[in-house]
Order: C-alpha cells, then structure tokens, then sequence
C-alpha cells in the first residue's frame, strides 16, 4: 500500500552531491580561467559559477568581467573543454 522513501532520499542525496561537486569543479576551472585574463587581481572578482540543466551560468555584478569573459569566451569554452567540464551553454549574466 505505502512505498518507502528511503530509495528517493538516497538518490535525491547523490544527485546533491554529483551537483555540488560539479558546481566546485566549474567554479575553480573558471577562476583558474580569469587568473589567465586578469592575472593576481582575478582572486578579488567576485563570480558566481552554477550548472543547470547543462548550462553554465556565470554571475558577476561587474559589467566589465562579464564584457572581458565574452570577448575571451572562446578561450574559455576551449579551457572548459580540456578540463572534462561539460556544458551546452555559457549564459553570462
């Protein structure tokens, strides 16, 4: 009559974890990315990096890091691609 939850909560707790991880691994690949562009300064740039439904959202309250991540937005999908992170979109916000 009542199916347990129990399969449920493990799955939904593996797919938070696949999900944080992927969120940690996107995050440092695309610091290291900004460290190439802007150098030391790079460490103090506030971005926040987020996949969902494989997009890659890239959120930063300075106009001109997201200019300097759209014209170098090429390098940054090759650098994405060399690191194994896999993505359909970059969306720059």
């Amino acid at each position: 009559m009542f199916r347990g939850i129990g399969s449920r909560v493990v799955k939904r707790q593996e797919e938070l974890k696949t999900t944080t991880t992927n969120n940690l691994n996107a995050h440092s690949t695309v610091m290291e990315f900004l460290v190439g562009i802007f150098g030391s300064a790079a460490r103090k740039i506030n971005i926040e990096v987020t996949m969902k439904h494989d997009n890659l959202f890239l959120r930063t309250g300075d106009k001109t890091v997201a200019n300097e991540i759209i014209f170098n937005s090429r390098g940054l999908y090759e650098f994405l691609k060399n690191k194994g992170i896999k993505f359909g979109k970059v969306i720059v916000q």
